[in-house]
């Protein structure tokens, strides 16, 4: 998931070392929703409006850069009017071709900070005019879930006549959303059966990750069926390699 603002800009008076106000005229848009390589869909474009503060803070032998103060942006999402207020940094310059970069960390309604960035691009507005588009990604979503591939699945399954050895491989993924929501499937050999396909489907939990709490069964948990009840967490020691594999 994703934010997307189009940025459009012009002054309403310049200044030399004093701050300059700029309005957002009506090319500037707002959008949410995923790009490639994630499925859902991009809402539709809607107008923003409002002002925000650009005051010099020098040059650095390439760029001429630039404070963003007093962001006071007013924007619909979901039919609610919601201000959009932060600060951030510009910058217009280059070597060889004009390029500009607006960074802001911006407050959208009483959602927490988040950090835009335009990266570094050519500019086609001639300055002091601003266009430019702000992401919180750069328009790549990111993946809704994590994925994790479980190898050596080596278990005693406990019985009332004894233990039942069962082995297996398979995956599991952990995200969401709108809510948590986890994955397992395994392909396992339970004693001398046949390998059979296990799999939770995909069921609300996985916040207390990486403890894994999972039911998985052949069927769905269907009529006649074989489920198995999984409770797993790292062993002592190995959860910071876990962690830093993501």
């Amino acid at each position: 998931m994703l934010f997307l603002w189009g940025v459009v800009g012009a002054s309403s008076h310049a200044g030399a070392q004093t701050g300059t106000l700029y309005r957002l005229n009506q090319d500037s848009t707002f959008q949410q929703g995923c790009f490639a390589p994630c499925l859902c869909p991009i809402m539709v474009a809607v107008p923003v409006k409002g002002t925000f503060v650009l005051t010099p803070t020098g040059f650095d032998g390439l760029f001429n850069t630039y404070a963003v103060t007093d962001v006071n942006w007013l924007v619909s999402i979901g039919g609610t009017e919601t201000t959009v207020t932060g600060s951030g940094t510009y910058k217009i310059g280059g070597e060889f071709a004009l390029q500009q970069q607006l960074t802001l960390d911006l407050q959208v309604g009483a959602d927490k900070v988040q950090h835009f960035d335009s990266g570094l691009v050519t500019g086609p507005a001639p300055f002091p005019d601003i266009k430019v588009t702000i992401s919180v990604n750069g328009q790549v979503s990111t993946p809704l879930f994590r994925e994790f591939a479980v190898v050596n699945g080596r278990w005693q399954a406990l019985d009332p006549s004894g233990s039942i050895p069962v082995r297996g491989f398979g995956t599991y993924k952990v995200g969401g959303e709108f809510a948590v929501q986890h994955q397992l499937k395994l392909m396992l050999k339970v004693d001398g059966e046949d390998a059979a396909l296990f799999d939770s489907g995909l069921v609300p939990g996985g916040g207390n990750f990486p403890r894994i709490d999972i039911g998985i069964s052949i069927s769905g948990a269907v009529c006649f069926d074989t489920v198995i009840n999984i409770q797993a967490a790292p062993i002592p020691g190995r959860i910071e390699q876990l962690l830093r594999a993501e």
